[in-house]
């Protein structure tokens, strides 16, 4: 019988990803995120079985990870298998990710407080 490893996410990790959630982060980024934070690069099929994700699912947020510029493609060849691997990895580390949301969410916040007060002349 064949054996293999199974990765599941810590307490902590499960907190990071409910709490990327929380701010606005789709769940399944959010899990795709957390994953590469903790190994420096994982193949698609690693990604899918550590997250949890079907394959569609976990291409859509890999996906959109590379549009932020968050993560980077690259192939590599295996031998006595037809296709090549494609291995992801973050090109930024999670804090300063966490800045770039951060000062996203600030600046969303600052143009809902100029709206609360742009209303506000209208109940005076």
């Amino acid at each position: 019988m064949k054996t293999k490893k199974v990765t599941y996410f810590t307490e902590d990790e499960e907190k990071i990803i409910d709490l990327l959630a929380g701010i606005g982060m789709q769940i399944n980024v959010a899990r795709v995120l957390v994953f590469l934070s903790r190994t420096s690069e994982a193949t698609s099929h690693a990604i899918e079985k550590g997250t949890g994700l079907r394959q569609p699912a976990a291409s859509v947020a890999m996906h959109y990870l590379e549009g932020q510029g968050w993560i980077e493609f690259r192939t590599k060849d295996i031998p006595a298998r037809g296709r090549p691997a494609k291995i992801s990895a973050l090109v930024c580390p999670l804090a300063e990710i966490i800045r770039v949301l951060e000062a996203a969410k600030e600046k969303e916040l600052a143009g809902l407080r100029e709206k609360i007060r742009e209303l506000k002349k209208y109940t005076r």
